[in-house]
């Protein structure tokens, strides 16, 4: 760019071409050698290099002050405000020169200023506010070139515009001045930088909504995924789903403590955490899983299948070996009792015996047909195996065959040791088990199944003998044969039986796919375990902890016999009963509607004593805060007070129809009952009616005291809440449920009152009878709420199914899933650690809670991710072959 532009005359060529000899060494200058000429391109061209100069240096002399072209190049300069520097070199009349330029300092070259003194002053101008020149000439041309542009286009940017606000900013006081067209451009650029920056903000936050909405579609997904999972009865698989999306929501940077996900993830975790048994599978099998073991030490497993392997796994579920050699289908495989070998038994007529590690030692091919089970001896000295030719065979590890048994005549299926080794039971196609010594004797049958049997196995201690059977039931036997129970509940043939190691269970495995759980003592047993595939086999885990069980698609599961976050207790009755905690918390006690039976329950499930309460069916009863029991009868006009031990105190008689509610007073000394004949009765602890509280125009459902004794609170089907003194005098009555109210209860400092209504809501009232709150998200009818101890978590639970756990403020936590019955009744342990539920299933299930605060989908995945550490393990094997040890 020039940056000075020198106007003159012709005839003072000489001095000025001195003068730019002296100035380009420090200057880019901008001067006509050859004359002017009157070509319109020619002035656009001078034109063009006063616009691009930072100076205009003007050498006067009378010649360039009479010069038409000096004085248009002037013209020019003024216009673009341009900086004027009058240099003189010949005196001229001042009455004959421009004001523009008379009103400025000249440099005089031709009067007492030698050459050099005059060039210094000349220099020292020239270069004065040289950047603030050059960026206006820079801002000028541009300026220009954005009105060409017809200012669409061409602003400043980024650090252009900086550079020229900052600029505009330093400029007061010089000259040139910035221009108005300098101005508004700077301010039309500041204009579309903002107009930009609104533009990427908007971009901005567009992606990021798009952004946030992806990742909570992709949770909303994952928790969709589980729930479906979860109802078509694959909780692990729901787990997993699960457990993404958790991950994902805590990695989330918009998540907040009350985001409506949070509850949404909570729920798919925690409801997959409580029914999920399954802890792994080893998958590897071509084709179906035929058999599993155990190692005695429980840190190996084995297992066999169609696809002629066995495999040796890890317990954490890697694979450790394939042993390949058979040549049919591996029926049968178990460890020794040491734990160092492995026996197994095919379909191609060979008993197999190998080394731990996976070795071959010996082959027996003597069986002249199908083997369908070998097994070791208690003492690991004998191995005994069954086919269908009809035999037992018994073997010793390292000498082979010891003796055949050849007397059952029928094809055999299955065959065990008893726990002291001195019998064996077989089982077969003739329908009937055998009992026979080891030298051959039968001892015993048992006669009564109606098709083949598939499995058989001795109790722990010896004294009794179970066996399935292709008609689907499991039978017990005693040892001489007398059948001592059947159980039903399979739909399929029986394909494999396991005794706890105590013996207080039997697991079953079936083609129904399922495995169940019968009880042989007073210990509860487990929960069936829904299968996906065919049940073909069986093993525990030394501590009878741990259950794997074999199926058709191949898959070994893993599982947990029993839920250690959710105890289910068979109460025995048919629908709706109610449940109550003692003030201890160490103990339950349910009521249902087909008996008068109060049960008592220990919180680890254990069914502890019960007593007979009423002829006909309870309809509820409730602990006192001094431990003792009050009862009402489904079907009676009475209530009756109780000691635990099914003492009666008292009788609390006088209503005109039934009772559908009681509540005892802070101190028990006093107790509230509620009735469909519209009145509420005070009674002493001794029986005696001490008021009546009339009730008009409604049937009573519900009462309750306040924590302090002071008030009452009435519901009743009339979908009003009522609140009383104790003398019988009317507070307030607060309206707002559609329909009746079925269940009261205030808060711990007794500061709210919660309402649970047929209408599908609950509402939290305030002292006053003013709404607090309105929990809604039920899909029916509620029947029953509570809150917690610490007074921060509500349960609700009604005719959909569903718990629902709520803050005291109203915001949905989570929900529990009991499954297709209603929900009659919840309430808190007294530390507020478990949550008892009644339905109408006939089931007591305690529900193990965790912490209700901020970090609660950290603990559920931290749970989750405990869970299914190791499942579907990589695959990283070794082969056995048989041909490698020829």
């Amino acid at each position: 760019m020039s940056e000075v532009f020198i106007s003159y005359s012709r005839r003072d060529k000489a001095f000025v071409r001195a003068l730019c000899d002296a100035l380009q060494q420090h200057h880019t200058l901008w001067v006509d050698w050859d004359g002017i000429r009157s070509s319109q391109p020619w002035r656009e061209e001078i034109a063009s290099g006063i616009e691009r100069a930072t100076r205009f240096v003007f050498v006067m002399s009378p010649d360039a002050v009479a010069s038409e072209f000096c004085n248009w190049e002037i013209d020019q300069a003024v216009a673009l405000q341009k900086k004027l520097i009058p240099v003189l070199c010949r005196e001229v009349d001042l009455e004959q020169v421009r004001p523009e330029i008379t009103q400025l300092q000249f440099i005089s070259f031709c009067n007492e200023d030698d050459f050099r003194t005059a060039l210094g002053k000349l220099t020292s101008v020239l270069s004065t506010d040289l950047e603030y020149d050059r960026l206006y000439a820079r801002l000028t041309e541009r300026a220009q070139e954005w009105v060409r542009r017809d200012r669409k286009d061409g602003w400043l940017r980024g650090a252009d515009l900086e550079e020229a606000e900052a600029w505009l900013a330093s400029s007061s006081g010089k000259t040139p001045a910035p221009s108005d067209l300098q101005r508004t451009y700077i301010a039309a650029s500041q204009k579309e930088r903002q107009q930009e920056l609104e533009r990427w903000r908007t971009l901005f936050e567009t992606a990021e909504q798009r952004r946030i909405a992806a990742e909570q579609n992709e949770i909303t997904a994952f928790c969709k995924s589980s729930e479906a999972l979860f109802a078509v009865g694959s909780p692990l698989d729901a787990l997993v789903e699960g457990l993404q999306a958790g991950r994902s929501f805590l990695q989330a940077d918009w998540r907040t403590a009350t985001h409506p996900l949070r509850p949404l993830v909570a729920t798919v975790l925690q409801q997959a955490l409580y029914r999920v048994r399954e802890r792994n599978r080893l998958e590897g099998h071509m084709g179906t899983v035929r058999a599993v073991s155990i190692s005695p030490d429980g840190q190996r497993f084995a297992t066999a299948g169609r696809d002629q392997t066995i495999r040796i796994w890890s317990y954490q579920g890697q694979p450790l070996a394939i042993l390949t050699g058979h040549q049919d289908m591996v029926r049968s495989v178990e460890f020794s009792p040491d734990g160092q070998w492995l026996v197994s038994a095919s379909w191609d007529g060979t008993v197999r015996l190998w080394s731990a590690e996976g070795d071959l030692v010996h082959t027996w091919p003597d069986h002249q047909s199908r083997v369908m089970q070998a097994c070791f001896s208690p003492d690991g000295e004998l191995i005994a195996s069954a086919g269908l030719d009809g035999t037992v065979r018994l073997w010793h590890p390292q000498q082979g065959l010891v003796r055949i048994l050849e007397k059952h005549g029928a094809a055999l299926r299955c065959v065990c040791f008893s726990p002291d080794g001195q019998m064996l039971a077989s089982g077969g196609r003739d329908r009937m088990v055998k009992l026979w010594t080891l030298g051959g004797q039968r001892l015993a049958v048992c006669s009564g199944h109606q098709k083949p049997i598939g499995a058989v196995t001795f109790s722990p201690d010896g004294q009794t003998l179970a066996s399935g059977a292709e008609d689907s039931q499991i039978k017990v036997w005693a040892l001489d044969g007398t059948l001592l129970h059947t159980w039903d509940g399979h739909t399929d043939e029986i394909r494999s039986l396991k005794y706890s190691a105590d013996g207080q269970w039997l697991a079953s495995g079936s083609g129904d796919r399922t495995v169940r759980f019968w009880g042989t003592g007073e210990q509860l047993p487990p929960e069936p375990i829904d299968h996906s595939c065919p049940v073909l086999g069986l093993a525990l885990t030394p501590d009878s902890e741990t259950l794997l069980s074999a199926g058709a698609d191949g898959v070994v599961r893993l599982w947990q016999c029993r839920s250690h976050r959710l105890v289910r207790c068979p109460v025995e009755s048919e629908e709706f009963f109610s449940a109550s905690f003692h003030p201890q918390g160490n103990q339950i006690a349910t009521a249902g509607v087909n008996k008068g039976e109060v049960q008592f329950w220990s919180r680890q499930g254990q069914r502890q004593h019960s007593f007979l309460a009423h002829e006909a069916g309870l309809a509820g009863l409730c602990f006192g805060p001094d431990g003792s029991l009050l009862t009402w009868s489904r079907y009676g006009r009475n209530a009756k007070l109780w000691t635990p031990e099914g003492n009666l105190l008292a009788l609390l008689k006088g209503h005109l129809a039934d009772v559908r509610d009681a509540s005892f007073g802070p101190d028990a000394r006093i107790i509230a009952t509620a009735s469909y004949d519209g009145t509420v009765k005070l009674w002493s602890r001794s029986g005696d009616e001490i008021r009546t509280i009339i009730v008009e125009g409604t049937k009573i459902h519900c009462v309750c005291f306040s924590p302090d004794g002071t008030v009452l609170a009435v519901g009743g089907r009339d979908r009003k809440v009522r609140l009383y003194y104790l003398d019988g005098t009317l507070v307030w009555t607060a309206e707002g449920h559609g329909d009746g109210v079925q269940r009261l209860c205030f808060s711990p400092d007794g500061q709210t009152l919660l309402s649970a209504s047929d209408d599908r809501t609950a509402r939290l009232w305030n002292l006053d009878g003013t709404p607090k709150a309105v929990l809604i998200g039920h899909s029916n009818s509620l029947y029953s709420i509570a809150i917690n101890p610490a007074g921060n978590v509500i349960a609700t639970a009604g005719r959909d199914g569903t718990v629902r756990l709520w803050s005291l403020a109203g915001d949905w936590l989570t929900t529990l899933r009991v499954g297709d019955c209603q929900v009659y009744q919840v309430c808190f342990s007294p530390d507020g650690r478990t949550l008892a539920t009644t339905d109408s299933s006939g089931q007591l299930l305690l529900w193990q809670l965790e912490r209700f605060d901020e970090q609660l989908i950290d603990q559920l995945v931290q749970q989750a991710e405990n869970w299914i550490e190791g499942v579907r393990a990589p695959q990283h094997v070794f082969d056995k072959d048989v041909e490698d040890f020829a």
